[in-house]
């Protein structure tokens, strides 16, 4: 085929080198080149075609060579953290199949390979690598690589290297790198059981092992240890006060980062250091926020210690400053291209998006399976909650939970707390509760649900909970399937087998500790779901129906808070269904009423920035955003298309705030994809949105 179009068409050398650059952006030219036979644009069909034969032809072996490349990069990279995160980060773009190779690494003669290779395999999360790295923290002869390996065995997050890591910290002839080691993955687990040694750990006459201690104990979130915590925020080691008082403000629910933040713009050049790498440890959005603004405000010695700790965290120096956010992994989509941008039309916002990257598929990721309609939800802790349903969908089957503890990077199963998880409730207190999606008729109008709850940030979940609602006497309830009734036979369902749906998306809380959510429920009388706004005024633990902000034809409703605490409602309404708009000064006592933009839409998601900017997400086909610049939800932006209709994208899309201004934007596809499988498949797709104010 080369042959014949090079002799046909006389190829241009330049265009040669073009085409072969697009080898990273098939999604892209497979776009323009059907854009271009609709249009009859024929003198560019010859050049996607060339690409499209070039492609599949070399798919295989550079996938192949990718890897060992990347694998190559990290042997060779040495001590040296900027090429260890470009490497790694490579790594992880070729997902599980790093795995197996950078074990065999774990056995290298070089330290350096050994340390770099569980180093890397701690970012990738990868659970099969548990017990190679045990076996290292146990035997390995050098101490860099005990500890590396001690600390990747906190970022899997799989409990079963608890035990180990106690003992390390426990044993009295550790060396200072083991326990270091150790004491920080005990943080990173969350491990109950690590309070005890951690608190021994504070009276240790080694500064590095106080502070790592002190930021473990505000990881795990026992409250207990608070008492021990207090006597370190007057340690003569800054960097052990500055840890110290951060641990114990995040036990309180207000994590405290000023004194850290004044050890990165003072004068003592060890302190700064010591801060950059402690904040490295914390690793949630607001510690790499502090991070960045060492980058352009702190001391000398600061910005370097910012800069070396932000790539170790795997951020780009472009990243670090606010050029954008790392593209998840490898992976490509109808997503815009990496550096995209677009300005509102008033030109006060800037926002940019990266490569797509899959989350879950049956086969680029068969250890997460296929899934559908995601929802992301953020937890106290920083970690972010994806709860996704399994394809196909069944109205018994339960729900999946992953868990992302590196801001949308890499994700993890979690246990299936309740089985339909429905909605959740991140509160001030470091609560969490999740809401099963079925109520359960208990008498006239009162409804049970099962509710599962987390008193630590989100950490560890608690035994299955009733929660009550009151609902309109008018609600419908139907009697429920015998597959359905039986799974919550244990619990809400031993009242009845009738059934209606109670909360859904994320739950609301007020500033006068008040709850506020919207589910979705029908009457007799009306066609199609009515939306009901619930308040709950003990934690969570008994509901009312307090309003009703549309009566019919509801299919989707997302609440986020508004300027000065009022409540901003978007909902899909109508057949077809659009966007409409309702608000709250009460509390959701009451609405307005809603009022379309008259804009299709068949799902929504909104959140509140940090920078006051509201959020809205819509698909329906395809994935669009908008935002609202002063915080009311009265006027919105141009709608900005994310994601192309075309190619299976459903429009079933959710997203939430990963730092500043930055956003995770999760959607699903249903059909064929290139990428992924060659036959029909379900796959979970995710990216970063970049939004920042222009300069006025």
């Amino acid at each position: 085929m080369w042959l014949v179009l090079s002799g046909r068409l006389r190829i241009h050398k330049g265009l040669l080198n073009r085409i072969r650059s697009e080898i990273r952006r098939p999604a892209a030219m497979e776009r323009m080149f059907r854009m271009r036979t609709r249009n009859r644009q024929w003198p560019v069909l010859w050049r996607c075609a060339v690409w499209l034969a070039w492609a599949g032809v070399t798919a295989a072996t550079a996938q192949t060579s990718t890897l060992d490349a990347a694998l190559a990069a990290l042997r060779q990279a040495g001590p040296d953290i900027d090429k260890q995160a470009v490497a790694v980060r490579a790594l992880v773009a070729q997902g599980g199949a790093a795995i197996e190779p950078l074990i065999r690494d774990l056995a290298a003669a070089d330290r350096q390979v050994r340390v770099n290779a569980a180093m890397a395999l701690g970012r990738l999360r990868a659970t099969r690598a548990v017990d190679p790295l045990v076996s290292r923290l146990r035997e390995d002869s050098d101490p860099e690589v005990r500890a590396t390996a001690a600390e990747a065995l906190g970022r899997i997050g799989d409990r079963r290297a608890a035990p180990v890591l106690v003992a390390t910290v426990n044993r009295q002839d550790a060396h200072e790198m083991d326990r270091r080691g150790a004491v920080v993955a005990l943080g990173g687990l969350r491990a109950a059981a690590g309070v005890e040694p951690l608190v021994t750990v504070l009276a240790s006459a080694n500064w590095e092992e106080r502070w790592r201690a002190a930021v473990a104990l505000g990881q795990i979130g026992d409250r207990k240890s608070r008492q021990p915590l207090e006597p370190l925020t007057r340690d003569p080691n800054p960097v052990v006060a500055g840890c110290a008082a951060w641990a114990c403000g995040h036990l309180a629910g207000t994590p405290d980062f000023a004194a850290l933040k004044r050890n990165l713009r003072g004068t003592d050049d060890a302190a700064a250091w010591g801060t950059a790498w402690a904040l490295g440890v914390i690793g949630t959005p607001a510690a790499s926020e502090a991070l960045r603004e060492a980058l352009k405000d702190g001391s000398p010695a600061a910005q370097a210690a910012a800069r070396m700790v932000l790539a170790w965290l795997g951020i780009s120096p472009a990243e670090a400053t606010g050029a954008g956010q790392p593209a998840l992994a490898a992976g490509t989509g109808p997503f815009m291209e990496l550096d995209d941008r677009w300005s509102d039309r008033y030109g006060k916002l800037d926002i940019r998006i990266t490569e797509p990257a899959i989350v879950s598929s049956r086969v680029a990721r068969p250890e997460l399976g296929a899934h559908a309609r995601p929802c992301l939800y953020p937890l106290p802790d920083g970690d972010l909650l994806l709860v996704v349903e399994p394809e196909p969908q069944s109205a018994a089957a339960p729900r999946t939970a992953l868990r992302s503890r590196d801001h949308g990077l890499t994700w993890q199963p979690e246990p299936p707390w309740v089985n339909r998880l429905a909605a959740v409730a991140s509160l001030r207190d470091l609560s969490v509760l999740v809401y099963d999606q079925y109520l359960f008729a208990k008498e006239a109008s009162r409804y049970v649900s099962d509710l599962c709850v987390c008193r630590d940030g989100g950490r560890s979940f608690g035994p299955l909970l009733v929660a009550e609602f009151a609902l309109p006497e008018d609600q419908v309830v139907r009697a429920a399937a015998r597959n359905v009734v039986d799974v919550y036979t244990p619990s809400s369902a031993q009242w009845s087998d009738r059934s209606c749906t109670g909360l859904s998306g994320r739950v609301i809380e007020l500033t006068d500790g008040n709850l506020v959510a919207c589910g979705l429920s029908r009457t007799a009388e009306t066609t199609g779901n009515r939306c009901v706004c619930y308040r709950s005024g003990d934690k969570g633990m008994t509901w009312t129906a307090v309003a009703t902000l549309a009566r019919s034809g509801v299919s989707g409703v997302a609440l986020a808070v508004g300027d000065e605490g009022h409540l901003v409602a978007l909902l899909t309404q109508g057949t077809p269904p659009m966007l409409a708009l309702a608000f709250s000064m009460d509390g959701g006592a009451t609405w307005t009423e809603p009022r379309s933009l008259r804009v299709p839409a068949t799902t929504v998601s909104v959140c509140r920035l940090s920078s006051g900017v509201l959020a809205a997400s819509y698909g329906g086909p395809g994935v669009s955003v908008m935002f609202n610049l002063d915080g009311t939800g009265k006027s919105w932006t141009d709608r900005i298309l994310l994601v192309d209709p075309g190619e299976g994208v459903s429009g079933m899309s959710s997203f939430c705030e990963v730092g500043s201004d930055h956003l995770l934007v999760a959607y699903d596809r249903q059909g064929v994809f290139p990428e992924v499988d060659a036959n029909p498949t379900a796959a979970v797709f995710a990216a970063y949105v970049t939004v920042t104010r222009t300069a006025p």
